[in-house]
C-alpha cells in the first residue's frame, strides 16, 4: 500500500533532506518549507525513521478536509474512520498548527479534535482511548492552512534528532538533525580531514563520523510510534534494521578532530561518541581556540558553532575578543581550509576580516541564523575596506 508522507526537517535543510530521501529510494519527493513531501509503503516508513539523519518527524497523511469553523472541524474529524488506526486500548495525543486561518486558539482546536476522535471510537466500541500528551501510542498532527485541514499520524513519536547516544548536552548544543544537515551542506567527504575547534557536545564530529561509517543514526533508539500501531510488522522492521547493520563500514580510516577548552565538555563528548560507536574514529582534545592549529593537515574542512551571545558567550567585550581570536587563528593557521560557522546576525562577525564565500539562512530552534562559508586561500588577500583588528 502506498502512503502520502511528509518528513519535517530544520528550516534551510529541505533540499539536502530531499537528496537524502532520494538515496533512500523514496518516491514523489517534493521539498517544502520546513519539510519534504514523499510517498512510500510500510518499508519506506520504517526505513526513513531508522536511517534519515536530517528528518525530525515522519508524518502519514490520512485525510484532507475543508473546515471553516469549529463545528465543521469537529464534524469532519468525527467522520474519519478512526477505528482503522486506533483502538480504545491505545493512547492518543493531538498537536495543532495553523496559519492564515480562522483559528484563534490551537489548544482549543486540539481539544475539539480529541473530542471528535474519542467520540467516534466510543460510538464504535463503547469505550474511549485515553490521552497521553508525552508518549502517545498514536500522535495526531493537524495542519490548518486557511480552511484546508490536513490530518497526519506521526509515525516517529519522539523527534528523530533524539538519537539515543546523548545523556548530557552542552546548553548551547545543536540538535543532531541540524548538525548532520550542516555537515552535509559543507560537501565534506570522509577522505578529507574535518575539525571542530569549539566542539561543545561534539555533535558535529559524532554525526560526521556516523555518516562516514554508514552507522544508522538511531541504532540504539528503541521506540517509535509506529511500533504501537495496529499494522506494525515486526518482521519487516527487523529486516530493515538488519539491512542497515550489514552496510556499516568500520574499517575506513577517517580523520575527525574535535577540541574544546573545557575538559568536562571533552569527557561528555567521549561518552557520547562511545555510545554512538565512533569513539575510536574521533580525536578529542582539550584546547582553547586561541591555541588552535590543525598541525596534522595542510587543508581540509572546519565546521563549528561559536558562541554568539544568545545562550552562552559572555558580555560584548568577551565576544569581541573571542571573534578577534577566531579571525587570527583561521587566517594565520588555516590557509587552504574551507571554514563553516553557524551564527546569528551577530555584530561580532565584523571581527572576521575575510568575506564569506556564501551564506545559507538556517533556523536553529527559535533563532534565525546563517551558515557561513569562508575560504582561506593559501595566499590571503586582505579586504581593504576592513580594518585589521
Amino acid at each position: 500500500m502506498k502512503y502520502n508522507l511528509y518528513l519535517t526537517c530544520p528550516r534551510g535543510l529541505e533540499i539536502e533532506c530531499a537528496n537524502e530521501l532520494t538515496k533512500l529510494r523514496c518516491e514523489n519527493i517534493i521539498p517544502d518549507n520546513g519539510g519534504v513531501f514523499l510517498t512510500g509503503n510500510l518499508r519506506t516508513i520504517y526505513t526513513v525513521n531508522h536511517l534519515s539523519r536530517l528528518g525530525m518527524h515522519l508524518l502519514l497523511k490520512i485525510a484532507q478536509l475543508d473546515c471553516k469553523d469549529e463545528k465543521s472541524l469537529y464534524d469532519k474529524i468525527y467522520d474519519i474512520n478512526w477505528t482503522k488506526y486506533i483502538s480504545y486500548i491505545q493512547t492518543i495525543s493531538v498537536n495543532v498548527r495553523s496559519r492564515r486561518s480562522w483559528l484563534k486558539n490551537t489548544q482549543f482546536a486540539a481539544l475539539k479534535v480529541k473530542d471528535a476522535v474519542v467520540d467516534r471510537i466510543r460510538a464504535y466500541s463503547g469505550k474511549r482511548p485515553s490521552i497521553d500528551v508525552r508518549s502517545a501510542d498514536v500522535p495526531i498532527d493537524i495542519f490548518l492552512d486557511g480552511t484546508t485541514c490536513n490530518i497526519y499520524l506521526n509515525t516517529s513519536g519522539d523527534p528523530l534528532f533524539k538519537r539515543g547516544y546523548r545523556e548530557k548536552i552542552h546548553k548551547a548544543a545543536l540538535n543532531e538533525s541540524l548538525a548532520a544537515g550542516l555537515v552535509k551542506l559543507t560537501k565534506w567527504t570522509p577522505s578529507e580531514p574535518l575539525f571542530d575547534p569549539m566542539c561543545g557536545s561534539g555533535t558535529f564530529a559524532i554525526e560526521a563520523a556516523m555518516m562516514a561509517l554508514n552507522i544508522p543514526p538511531r541504532g540504539s533508539r528503541r521506540g517509535y510510534a509506529f511500533m504501537k500501531w495496529l499494522n506494525y510488522d515486526s518482521f519487516l522492521w527487523d529486516d530493515v534494521k538488519l539491512a542497515a547493520q550489514n552496510n556499516i563500514n568500520n574499517t575506513d580510516i577517517i580523520r575527525i578532530y574535535a577540541s574544546d577548552k573545557l575538559i568536562e565538555n571533552i569527557n561528555m563528548c567521549k561518552d557520547s561518541a562511545k555510545k554512538a560507536g565512533v569513539d575510536k574514529h574521533i580525536h578529542f582534545s582539550v584546547c582553547n581556540i586561541k591555541h588552535f592549529r590543525p598541525l596534522t593537515e595542510r587543508s581540509g574542512f572546519i565546521i563549528t558553532n561559536p558562541p554568539y551571545g544568545e545562550r552562552i558567550g559572555g558580555d560584548e567585550e568577551e565576544l569581541e575578543v573571542l571573534y578577534s581570536i577566531i579571525n587570527k587563528r583561521f587566517i594565520d593557521y588555516c590557509k587552504g581550509f574551507s571554514i563553516y560557522m553557524i551564527c546569528t546576525e551577530s555584530p561580532f562577525l565584523e571581527f572576521i576580516t575575510t568575506d564569506p564565500a556564501s551564506q545559507i539562512p538556517i533556523r536553529n530552534g527559535k533563532l534565525e541564523c546563517n551558515f557561513l562559508h569562508y575560504e582561506i586561500p593559501s595566499e590571503l588577500k586582505r579586504n581593504p575596506n576592513v580594518q585589521n583588528r
